[in-house]
């Protein structure tokens, strides 16, 4: 599962289908007003796929109830997904649909889709982007670092500036700490071997208890982030001498 969370309204299903859809890379938009042949819509959630040949675009429709959809409303989503044009539509229940919904969508582009079965459809992507996101953190770290390394001359010029040198060891330990939390996703399958596990925090003394895919990443590129921008502010003002 990509969310450990549960759902509580129609409101949260479409922000967390449009925050699961942004992970991945994608460009998600919460009740977007698109023009169709037949006039105005209201989408509950409007997807562009700009990273594939040619883009796509995903209609979503939410529905958290407290019942199963009927087929009028399937039909109807598919008509709408049809009149604009989109290349896939997803219409999500939270309790399944009624039968004769399945025929009325079928030989369409309309997938009819718990959240759950969603989500299992879109994980392997999400947790690639997820993991790219963690392995771009790692790169632009070690690329405000290689300046410093012993032998470079940005190196000989950034010691000839007074610095805090324990400030600047806190930073190297903050450093390590995100690298070893990193290292999960950079061997391909250790991030799913190792759960659950626990994660080191800043200064070592105290551990995180990791379960899940959402929990690690929800953890790690925050860390990875503030890490980058640490090194970004505390290095660059001496490079650029």
């Amino acid at each position: 599962m990509i969310f450990d969370q549960e759902i509580e309204d129609w409101k949260d299903l479409q922000n967390l289908t449009a925050q699961m859809f942004n992970e991945m890379g994608f460009i998600a938009f919460v009740e977007k007003t698109i023009q169709t042949v037949r006039g105005t819509k209201k989408i509950d959630v409007y997807v562009e796929d700009n990273l594939s040949r040619p883009p796509l675009v995903y209609l979503c429709e939410c529905k958290q109830w407290s019942r199963r959809v009927h087929k009028d409303i399937v039909s109807s989503f598919r008509q709408v997904v049809t009149d604009y044009g989109a290349n896939r539509g997803y219409l999500i229940s939270n309790k399944g649909f009624q039968s004769g919904s399945r025929e009325a969508a079928r030989k369409s582009n309309v997938c009819l889709v718990t959240w759950m079965e969603l989500q299992n459809l879109c994980k392997t992507r999400w947790l690639e982007k997820m993991k790219e996101n963690i392995s771009s953190l790692v790169h632009q770290i070690i690329c405000c670092i290689t300046p410093l390394q012993p032998g470079s001359e940005s190196r000989k010029k950034w010691l000839e500036f007074p610095f805090d040198a324990d400030e600047f060891m806190d930073l190297f330990d903050k450093h390590g700490v995100f690298l070893e939390i990193a290292s999960y996703v950079l061997k391909e399958g250790a991030l799913e071997a190792h759960l659950p596990m626990k994660l080191p925090k800043i200064g070592r003394k105290e551990s995180i208890e990791i379960s899940s895919f959402r929990q690690y990443f929800d953890y790690a590129i925050p860390l990875g982030k503030s890490v980058l921008n640490d090194f970004q502010s505390y290095c660059r003002p001496f490079l650029k001498t």
